[in-house]
């Protein structure tokens, strides 16, 4: 059982002097959080009722978060942006739960931690956007995050009672924690335009150079992403496919090794015919490269887990009244 209570409060004020334009704020939060659930008491075989016990952790944190955005209308047809903001992400609920499991036959388990604190990050970012032809942007971006208290899972050795031996035994236990400071910086790129006769295309690229503790890598973040969606609108008919591709990303530590999921692809694609102004027809196919998702553990030629959710085809009538 876990309650999570917000309070927040927040002001802000807007500006504007000939080209230049935006705001400024701040933001205060109060987060408590409440984890509670039942616990093995140390030693006992936890087999009966009366080897548990319901344990109840709380934790409460304040957060002043201050934030500005500047935009500058350098030319009709050129924004340039400047933003800077303090943000902070909580743990997942999974992550704060005080539960465990244990193997008693290899000597593992598992659990949460309801001592997580939430990561936060001081974010900075500076772009420009041409707008080169009506329904047409090409536009950069260059970023800077600060990040501290991420979470990354971590094994370390525990002793409960193994139900197997019948004695207290040491287990290597795998748990959320906060492992310190990251920095990430890299560049976007985005591309949008319509063609005529309905054609058009949005692509765009990003590249994040993301380390964390003493250049150890951060979790679920790759180095390269593409995004590629080439779409059709004329009249009635409409048609858009979209092709994604993320480079390797790094997901934690289990049992001493580094855990990755290899570079993937995936493609999407959805076709439309509106009948009537009330009526519209569509088809669409999901993970059409029937992508798969490969955990591995320091090298490919171990993999921990490889998945695939198959290809998903979908026909939609839609009817408005």
């Amino acid at each position: 059982n876990i309650q999570e209570d917000i309070d927040a409060l927040y002001a802000q004020a807007n500006f504007k002097a000939d080209n230049v334009r935006g705001n400024f704020g701040v933001r205060y939060v109060k987060t408590s959080v409440d984890s509670a659930g039942y616990v093995c008491k140390p030693g006992a075989p936890c087999n009966k009722a009366a080897d548990w016990t319901w344990q109840s952790t709380k934790k409460s944190y304040d957060n002043v978060l201050p934030s500005v955005n500047i935009i500058v209308d350098a030319r009709e047809d050129l924004v340039l942006r400047f933003a800077a903001a303090q943000v902070i992400a909580r743990p997942n609920y999974s992550d704060m739960t005080n539960y465990f499991w244990l193997s008693d036959g290899i000597l593992t388990g598992g659990g949460g931690n309801p001592a997580l604190e939430p990561y936060k990050s001081s974010n900075f970012n500076a772009s420009a956007e041409w707008y080169f032809q009506p329904q047409a942007i090409l536009s950069a971006e260059v970023f800077y995050k600060d990040i501290s208290n991420y979470i990354l899972q971590r094994t370390q050795p525990e002793s409960y009672f193994n139900q197997s031996q019948g004695k207290v035994t040491t287990y290597q236990i795998s748990r959320p924690f906060n492992a310190g400071s990251a920095e990430v910086k890299g560049l976007a790129l985005a591309y949008q335009q319509t063609f005529g006769m309905g054609f058009g295309l949005l692509a765009n690229y990003t590249y994040a150079d993301a380390s964390g503790q003493s250049g150890a890598p951060l979790p679920y973040s790759s180095k390269n992403q593409v995004n590629l969606s080439p779409f059709y609108e004329n009249g009635p008919f409409s048609a858009r496919a979209t092709f994604t591709w993320r480079s390797k990303y790094f997901t934690g530590v289990d049992r001493g090794d580094d855990m990755f999921v290899k570079a993937s692809k995936t493609l999407d694609a959805t076709v439309g015919y509106a009948v009537t102004k009330n009526i519209t027809m569509s088809v669409s196919g999901q993970n059409l490269l029937d992508s798969e998702y490969y955990a591995y553990a320091n090298t490919t030629a171990l993999p921990r887990g490889v998945y695939r959710t198959g290809r998903k085809l979908q026909a939609t009538l839609n009817v408005s009244f």
